[in-house]
Order: structure tokens, then sequence, then C-alpha cells
């Protein structure tokens, strides 16, 4: 399901495009459409080309998008493919889907730190998204669009310009900007995914966002990514503590909000089977290098806008058995040896 309004960003999948029934009535004169007539099967675009037990189709690297309605048309050139036609004078087209669509939603914290969006651009580093697709249709498995790496117009870059320029709205508002890409059934590694967004007559975006999390687009399906963006307000009842001993103080006193001092270092080493928001600017290090397996075992963690530090790399499992652990425009040294239920990365470094 869709995340409620006010989630930070997110990947998520939506209801599918999988499978449905078209019933048309056959227009011919003096005859009969037969399956041994080649007549056997039925491919939306329609100006897929059929040869060799596969069709194929063209996916452009540009789309112009000009109107609000076009932004979320979810049948945007969506390779479908149908089961043979009988020879009855009603046909019932039995469809399945060859591709999937991304589906981008933006929204900010505060709106007024960003332009308009005129242009978005999708970059994957291994992944073709554009170029000629092909499908092998053998009746009955389910098929999936592939873009043939070998053909000169296969590319990794697909671009929207909207004709109207979108406002991003609050994050808190129950409105988004969002766009509708097609793309071939697809995984993209963690950091494979780039977005960026442009203002009009810009060449240089005005927002980068690497995905650091892996996206799996299946065939049929509607994947998700919610992009908030700019840095988090401060929470309301936020305890401020100034040294290392004031935070563990806070955490062993039940504080749940605890925001961290600018030009600070605080270590952190144990905080289990709690839920902790902890919040501050760049300039605040949180050193995290003596966390050990079940440091922070049950709790569910929060980290928006500071620096993580979690010391040198080594083989020793940090932070393991985590129920949730969020890095929100975190600036991160080292590597996170864990294994929490629900790790995500929302536009860190």
């Amino acid at each position: 399901d869709e995340p409620a309004s006010k989630k930070t960003s997110g990947i998520y999948e939506v209801c599918g495009i999988t499978d449905g029934t078209a019933t048309f009535e056959l227009q011919t004169k003096n005859t009969k459409m037969k399956t041994d007539d080649g007549c056997n099967y039925a491919v939306y675009p329609h100006d897929a080309a059929f040869e060799n037990g596969a069709f194929s189709y063209e996916i452009p690297d540009t789309y112009t998008y000009t109107d609000v309605p076009s932004l979320i048309k979810k049948s945007l050139m969506v390779a479908k493919v149908a089961t043979p036609a009988d020879e009855t004078s009603t046909v019932e087209l039995k469809f399945t889907n060859a591709q999937s669509i991304l589906r981008l939603c933006f929204s900010a914290y505060d709106p007024s730190d960003y332009p308009q969006i005129k242009k978005i651009k999708l970059t994957s580093s291994s992944n073709y998204l554009s170029g000629t697709a092909e499908v092998k249709w053998n009746g009955s498995t389910p098929p999936s669009a592939v873009i043939s790496a070998s053909k000169q117009d296969a590319g990794k870059m697909l671009t929207v310009t909207l004709d109207t320029p979108q406002t991003i709205p609050h994050y808190a508002s129950d409105n988004h900007a969002e766009v509708y890409l097609p793309v071939v059934p697809v995984t993209f590694p963690e950091g494979d995914l780039t977005i960026e967004l442009f203002e009009d007559g810009k060449e240089v975006p005005f927002y980068t966002k690497e995905i650091y999390k892996e996206v799996v687009v299946a065939r049929g399906a509607i994947k998700g990514i919610k992009l908030t963006m700019g840095t988090p307000p401060d929470l309301p009842d936020a305890e401020l503590v100034t040294n290392t001993s004031e935070l563990n103080n806070a955490i062993s006193n039940g504080k749940t909000n605890i925001k961290l001092s600018a030009e600070t270092t605080y270590k952190l080493t144990s905080s289990t089977n709690k839920t902790l928001n902890i919040i501050g600017p760049k300039s605040a290090t949180l050193d995290l290098s003596g966390v050990r397996p079940g440091s922070f075992r049950g709790s569910t963690l929060t980290f928006d806008g500071i620096f993580i530090d979690w010391g040198p790399n080594g083989n020793v499992y940090r932070g393991s058995d985590l129920a949730s652990c969020t890095f929100n425009n975190c600036h991160i040294k080292g590597i996170f040896w864990g294994y929490a239920g629900h790790l995500y990365f929302n536009n860190c470094t």
C-alpha cells in the first residue's frame, strides 16, 4: 500500500497492472479469423514487430507530459500480450503485461527551499531503461520485456519534461508531485539508481538522489519511490544534550526525542528495546564504533541530519537484532554491520 502522507522517503509497491481481459467484436468480411492464419496473438503497443517467436517495440528515452493528468497515467506505453484468438465472432483476449511502472513521488519539508520541477532524469549505472524491448511469448508463461543490449539504441537514462512545471508540495499535505514511468522488469542494486530534478531553463539539477536500497520492479508491478526533500523540522519535545553523559542519561530516563549540539561528538554503545529519534546538525558526530552484537537489540532507531561514525572497518557485527533503523540526511563514515529488520538510508552520503 501507499505510505501515509507524512511518511518520509521510502520505496513501496501499490496495486499492480498484471492482467486483464478485453472483448472485441471481429470486423471481418466474408471470412473468419483462424489461429492458423497467423492472427493468433495480440500486442500493445500496436506497432510492435513480430519475428522468430518474439515481438519487439521501442521504449523511448525521452517523454514530454503535456498536462497534469498525463503525469499519473498508469498505462503509458506498457507492453501487453494476449492469448490466441478463437474463431467466434466475439473474441475474448486475456492480456498480461510484459512491462512494469515506476511511480516517483516528491514532497518537501519546506517547499519554499525548492523551485518547480520542469524536468526529471532517471539514470541507472547497470540497467537499460530505453531502447529496443523484446518479448518472447509462448502463449502460456507470462513473458517479461527485456531491452536488447546489443542494439545501438540501448540506453541507461530516462528523461521526462513537464510542459507545466510542478510545485513540490509540503510533506504533511495529502498531495505530492508525481510521475509514472514505464520500465521493463528490472532489479536496481543498492546505489544503482539516481534521480535528478531540474528547474526550467537550468541544466544543473537542483536535487539529486541516489537510491541506497535495492529496488525490485517485478513484471506487472507498480513500484513506488517516495522522496521527501530537505531537512526534517525539529522535534518539538526533543531534549537538547551537550555531551555523552547527558545523551546516555536522557536515554536511561526514557526520552524518545533527543537533539545533539553542533560541533560536538557523542559516543553511544548500547540501547536495547528503545525507540529513539536522534536529530541534529551535520557538525554533530555520533560515534558508534563501540557498538557490538546485541547493542541495539529490539530497538527502533531514527537518525536525522547528523554525522555517523562507525569507526574502523572490521569483522565486528554491529547493531544486530534491530527492530528498525532509519538514517535520514546523514553523512555516514564506515560500514554498518547489522541485521536490521527494516534498514533505510534516505538522502545520505
